[in-house]
């Protein structure tokens, strides 16, 4: 846990280095750099950051644990190709001079990996990433595949050593993998996080196609990757243990042949001396031959299986045919044979050797078992002195007793009486068992020979050192293949699909935009060349579609433009017969149909109602709110009511339907023909121009109220306005007022009084007509975006015809 921290300690830095540089670029000039000049800088701050992870490595078990590898990674990952190269290249160069310092062991995997380190990061980020920043899970897994590739490379370079590579392996994967992974993780979460907070917090975004692939295709590596490396590990953990038992096997059955042999050996050679003593004492002194040789009993039998002579002066004269007949079973009948304990005597704590005599018959010699160990104890007990199993195993043989009789040379033996006493009650001979052995685990194997316990000792450590070095080596590759192979499908998907579905979107987005001569023309394979061909089908037939629905809204549209053309009144001629008044009003529409209108009509004889409106909407809806506030002004005028209490209940009304949230300005009055006397009301609109005989067009300062339609309840107040014969008013809409030429300059309402003043003297047509042309000559080829209504009145009072 301690190297593990101070692991993540040292990794700190490229995390600190990641989240200020990011933030420089966000909140200070920095962003503004020169790119070249930003990427120099990133790359040697993390280059330092390399070589601070070198000087700051943590040793472990004889070698020295570093996260160097996670400054080229976070800095080419995070900020751009060449920053990590540049990072890469400064940590590898400070890793090679500082070998003598760091360690020379692992000079040339640690310098090239950290430069590669570098150049992975910026091919990742450019190819995998289209040159954005590596995502946090995919930084992590890359740093993962860095740090064995690190690792793997130790091992090449060192193959005439590989055991000790691998002991070094060993000790760093795990701290190494993790802590580079992390380090890379956290810088790039954290960035994520800030990054997202900040552009996308009320952004909810899809995933990318590239994405979605990289997710899934890492799952299905990940799972390949797991199953194999569980195979890998179980049939090399299996190939070990027969291994081991087979070794084992080999060496105890080796040990207990040869102590067979010494046996025999043993007993041949002393039942020959007492054999020839007995020729020279005679038969009289049989017992006093066994003294001297230390033995059991000694049996003489003559040819015809007659014990003549014996130890035991009860057997002699017994048949020995019975016995016979158990000999001639043995294989090794005329042989000097050592015989298990009770083989041809009821005495189960005696052994026997059997020799030939020259007359026929033969001289049967038992021994005790302590006569027997007495005479092997010298002979075995350097029998297994040399025998060793691989570098650290060996074998041991001990007596009944727990005595270490022999031993194999460095083997620690201490207290072993009691641990085999137990390997003896707990372990069944002729089988292999993983054993813990004082704190070490062995593999072992116990037989016992000749009343001794013969133990064959293999530390796992050692017999497992080649299934753990297959194992690395199988992870390692598999890891930098499947990276590998990962890279290079994804690389290829994204150049044969992602590239083309951009294609094909990008054309679709010009189409959708209303282009439709667009075609899609990507040819690259079978599906992608159907896919454009039904997507140009597809947008062909729509363009028919879209060209008849134009044509079939122009007729509408333009049957719409008639009949509300011809809901304004344009009856000039009646009102021009009427000596007291003249009067001229024209709307053009921006639309085919718009939501301005005028209005004027008598309803009397004495009485002129005129004005004009302006909805805010436009085209269809626009009309046809214009229509419902035209009927509602008209139908309450009409019958005589005052313009204020007009506009108010017309109000009321237009509210109480009004889900389009529509408004009407509105300019109105009630002009008595005869006197001049006008009452209006303003809701909201342009206040009109006034033409007084002798001074001139001038705006008229009146009250302007709320908008109709705009709140209900609203109460709208009576103006009065007092005209003189030869008095005119100009009413018009904010469509003449803020009409734009190209350079989005409004007409406005000095050019409109100017205009008007200029040109004072004309009638209702010809003001109309002069307006018109100056707004028209103003405008240019600007497209017109407003509804334009203007409606002059010339008030004459009475006059003589």
């Amino acid at each position: 846990m301690e190297v593990f921290l101070k692991l993540l300690g040292a990794a700190m830095l490229p995390v600190i280095l990641s989240i200020g540089f990011y933030i420089l670029k966000r909140k200070t000039a920095f962003h503004g750099w020169n790119y070249w000049v930003k990427q120099s800088v990133i790359g040697v701050a993390f280059g330092l950051a390399a070589i601070w992870a070198t000087l700051h490595g943590v040793p472990l078990d004889g070698a020295t644990a570093n996260c160097r590898d996670a400054a080229p990674l976070c800095a080419g990952f995070l900020f751009g190709g060449p920053a990590g190269i540049i990072a890469g290249v400064i940590g590898g160069v400070h890793r090679w001079i500082a070998a003598p310092q760091v360690g020379e062991y692992s000079k040339i995997a640690c310098s090239v990996a950290t430069v590669v380190s570098g150049i992975y990061a910026a091919l990742l980020r450019k190819y995998m990433s289209d040159g954005r920043r590596v995502g946090a899970l995919v930084g992590a897994l890359a740093a993962v595949v860095m740090e064995v590739f690190h690792l793997t490379l130790l091992l090449v370079t060192h193959m005439d050593g590989a055991v000790q590579a691998l002991e070094i392996i060993k000790v760093c994967t795990v701290p190494m993998v993790f802590c580079n992974g992390i380090a890379v993780f956290i810088s790039a979460a954290i960035i994520e996080y800030i990054s997202y907070n900040v552009l996308h917090r009320h952004k909810k975004q899809l995933p990318r196609l590239n994405d979605k692939i990289q997710v899934w295709m890492l799952g299905a590596v990940l799972v390949g990757f797991m199953l194999s490396s569980f195979f890998i590990f179980r049939l090399q953990t299996m190939l070990v243990e027969y291994q081991t038992e087979q070794l084992l096997e080999t060496s105890i059955t080796d040990l207990y042949n040869e102590i067979n042999d010494t046996a025999d050996k043993c007993l041949a050679q002393l039942t020959d001396r007492v054999v020839e003593a007995y020729d020279n004492v005679g038969d009289d002194k049989i017992i006093s031959l066994a003294r001297a040789y230390q033995i059991a009993e000694i049996d003489v039998v003559d040819e015809n299986g007659v014990i003549t002579n014996s130890t035991d002066s009860e057997r002699i004269g017994t048949d020995y045919a019975e016995i016979e007949k158990q000999l001639k079973q043995q294989e090794e009948l005329k042989e000097q044979k050592f015989q298990e304990t009770g083989a041809i005597s009821v005495d189960l704590g005696n052994k026997y050797v059997i020799t030939e005599l020259g007359d026929g018959g033969f001289i049967s010699v038992g021994y005790t078992r302590e006569r027997f160990k007495e005479l092997m104890l010298s002979e075995i007990h350097d029998i297994t002195r040399n025998r060793h199993i691989g570098n650290t195993g060996g074998l041991t043989i001990i007596d009944e007793l727990g005595n270490v009789i022999s031993a194999t040379d460095g083997l620690t033996m201490d207290n072993v009486t009691g641990t085999e006493f137990e390997i003896k009650e707990n372990l069944e001979p002729g089988n292999v068992y993983l054993y813990n052995f004082y704190g070490t685990d062995i593999y072992i194997r116990f037989e016992q020979a000749e009343g001794y316990y013969l133990t064959a000792y293999y530390p796992a450590e050692e017999a497992l050192q080649s299934r753990d070095m297959e194992v690395y080596a199988n992870t390692f590759m598999e890891i930098l293949v499947f990276a590998l192979v990962f890279g290079w499908i994804f690389y290829i998907v994204k150049v044969l699909v992602d590239k083309d579905l951009v294609k094909v979107n990008d054309t679709l987005k010009i189409i959708t935009s209303g282009k439709l001569d667009e075609r899609v023309d990507v040819r690259t394979c079978v599906e992608f060349d159907e896919l454009s061909n039904e997507i140009n089908k597809t947008v062909d037939r729509l363009e028919e579609y879209t060209q008849e629905a134009e044509e079939r809204m122009a007729k509408d549209l333009d049957l719409a433009k008639n009949i509300q053309q011809s809901a304004l009144p344009s009856d000039f001629d009646t009102y021009r017969r009427i000596k007291e008044v003249d009067l001229y009003a024209g709307m053009e529409a921006a639309k085919m149909v718009g939501g301005d209108f005028y209005e004027f009509f008598m309803p009397d004889k004495t009485k002129l109602v005129f004005g004009v409106a302006d909805v805010s909407g436009k085209g269809i809806p626009g009309a046809m709110f214009m229509m419902t506030s035209k009927t509602l002004l008209k139908s309450h005028l009409e019958v005589g009511m005052d313009i204020d209490e007009a506009f108010t209940e017309v109000n009321d009304k237009l509210c109480a339907n009004n889900s389009a949230e529509m408004f009407v300005t509105a300019w109105m009055g009630i002009l008595d023909i005869f006197t001049g006397h006008c009452e209006f009301a303003n809701a909201g609109h342009n206040p009109p121009l006034v033409y007084r005989k002798g001074e001139g067009y001038s705006y008229l300062k009146c009250k302007a109220g709320f908008v109709l339609a705009g709140m209900e309840g609203v109460p709208y107040k009576k103006q009065v306005l007092d005209l003189n014969p030869g008095d005119k008013i100009f009413l018009y809409t904010d469509g003449v007022t803020e009409a734009q030429n190209q350079a989005q300059e409004l007409y406005g309402e000095d050019r409109l009084l100017n205009c008007l003043n200029a040109h004072q003297d004309l009638n209702p047509d010809d003001t109309y007509a002069v307006v018109k042309d100056s707004l028209k000559e103003f405008v240019g080829e600007a497209e017109q975006f407003d509804d334009i209504t203007i409606l002059v009145v010339e008030f004459f009072g009475k006059r003589d015809v």
